[in-house]
């Protein structure tokens, strides 16, 4: 089992993913990151995302 999880850590980490996104899909994934990052450290400090 240990060989397994390894071989998938290494597939993982060797799969390079390009996505193209509009600009509704940026804003969809930076209101995921920030209510993501307010769950996993609800005491860190997350700075304003500005959008020009």
């Amino acid at each position: 089992m240990r060989q397994f999880l390894a071989h998938l850590l290494l597939i993982e980490g060797s799969i390079s993913v390009i996505l193209r996104v509009n600009e509704f899909g940026l804003h969809e994934a930076a209101n995921f990151t920030r209510q993501w990052l307010s769950m996993a450290g609800p005491y860190m400090r997350i700075p304003e995302l500005k959008v020009s």
